[in-house]
C-alpha cells in the first residue's frame, strides 16, 4: 500500500466505530495452518475478520496472466476470491523503488515499441 493510501486508511480508522480491531479478539497465528486449504477452512468457519494475501502456494499459474476470459473451475485463486473478506494483491511485497523504476521503464519501452510497430514480447 502506498503512503497516501495508508494515510487515508488510518484517517478513516480514527473515526468513531470504524476500527474493527476494537471489536475482535487478538489473533495469534495457529501453527496448524500449513496450507491454503487450512486457510480456506478457517475462512469458511469464520475464524478470520479478513485475510490479505500477497503470495500463496499454487499461485504460479495465475501470476502475470490475463485470465479474465476463462472460467477457473478448480482454482485456489477463484476459491479465495469468492470470499468477501479476502483480498489478494499482486505481489505488493515487491513495491520498492527498484521495482517501480523497472515497471516504468518497461511500460515506456512498450509504448515506444508499440508506436514503432515492434513486438515487445510483453503482449497480453
Amino acid at each position: 500500500v502506498g503512503i497516501p493510501t495508508l494515510t487515508d486508511i488510518l484517517k478513516e480508522l480514527e473515526k468513531p466505530g470504524r476500527d474493527p480491531r476494537q471489536q475482535i479478539e487478538e489473533f495469534e497465528f495457529d501453527s496448524r495452518v500449513n496450507s491454503v486449504d487450512d486457510l480456506i477452512e478457517g475462512i469458511r468457519l469464520g475464524k478470520f475478520l479478513g485475510v490479505g494475501l500477497d503470495v500463496y502456494e499454487e499461485e504460479t499459474g495465475n501470476v502475470f496472466q490475463d485470465r479474465s476470459d476463462e472460467i477457473m473451475e478448480h482454482s485456489v485463486t477463484a476459491r479465495l476470491l469468492s470470499f468477501p473478506n479476502v483480498l489478494v494483491t499482486s505481489h505488493q511485497g515487491f513495491y520498492t523503488m527498484e521495482a517501480l523504476e523497472a515497471i516504468a521503464e518497461t511500460t515506456l519501452q512498450n509504448m515506444v515499441d508499440a508506436q514503432n510497430g515492434v513486438s515487445t514480447g510483453n503482449d497480453v
